[in-house]
């Protein structure tokens, strides 16, 4: 802390630098610690119930790791849906992305990615996606984030009734919006939307949201509710 100062504020040391940051203005402060494992966090969702009158059973399972570096992150996310009665088609619904995200001045950033997914309620066999967006956070605040992105990414397809994978290229507009509640037991809600219209196949498009809150119960234990739309 810098003493003297009309108001509270902390100075941070660069390489060739130092500037004084007022605190109320400090949105976060991430530790960068060394070594490689202790750069990672993540988290486990688990649901599951089953009725015997019917052979009901529905489990949903979402697992998430990131490792942080100073100036980017590289996450993995991964979700997982199945409902299936005896008296009805089984659905189910399988998601893996794969993300690296570099940050630059200003509030800009640029993520690769990758995606992997089955859909059986689309008839989906097997997706894959690679692209690049390229856009900026334009809310930071202690309370929420705001992102919208831009960019490019090719669409493979292979349909249950059409063996034949067919590849595109789609245009990705995406944004992104995070809300905290900070406290003991803090909270977090978060929407992402992104619509993918086709660059290769006339008149068509793709649009993706998925919605989740978090509420923790104890230490490192919460519970969660999620939604999804395709």
């Amino acid at each position: 802390l810098v003493p003297g100062s009309a108001e509270s504020s902390l100075a941070v040391r660069g390489a060739d630098a130092t500037d004084e940051l007022v605190l109320p203005e400090i949105v976060r402060v991430i530790e960068i610690k060394s070594g490689f494992f202790n750069r990672l966090d993540g988290s486990v969702d688990f649901g599951f119930n089953f009725q015997k009158t019917n052979n009901d059973v529905n489990y949903s399972l979402r697992g998430d790791v990131i490792y942080r570096a100073k100036t980017s992150d590289t996450a993995l996310d991964y979700r997982s849906i199945l409902s299936y009665r005896s008296d009805v088609p089984r659905t189910f619904r399988n998601v893996l992305n794969v993300t690296h995200t570099q940050y630059f001045a200003n509030r800009w950033l640029a993520t690769g990615l990758g995606k992997v997914e089955q859909n059986d309620e689309l008839g989906l066999d097997l997706r894959t996606n690679l692209g690049a967006v390229f856009g900026r956070r334009l809310v930071q605040t202690n309370r929420s984030f705001l992102s919208v992105m831009a960019g490019l990414t090719t669409n493979r397809e292979q349909y249950v009734l059409d063996p034949e994978a067919t590849t595109s290229l789609e245009g990705m507009i995406t944004t992104s919006y995070d809300f905290f509640v900070h406290g003991d037991l803090g909270a977090d809600i978060s929407a992402h939307l992104t619509l993918l219209p086709s660059l290769t196949e006339s008149g068509r498009y793709r649009v993706e949201l998925d919605v989740s809150y978090r509420h923790e119960i104890v230490l490192d234990l919460s519970i969660s509710f999620s939604g999804w739309y395709s």
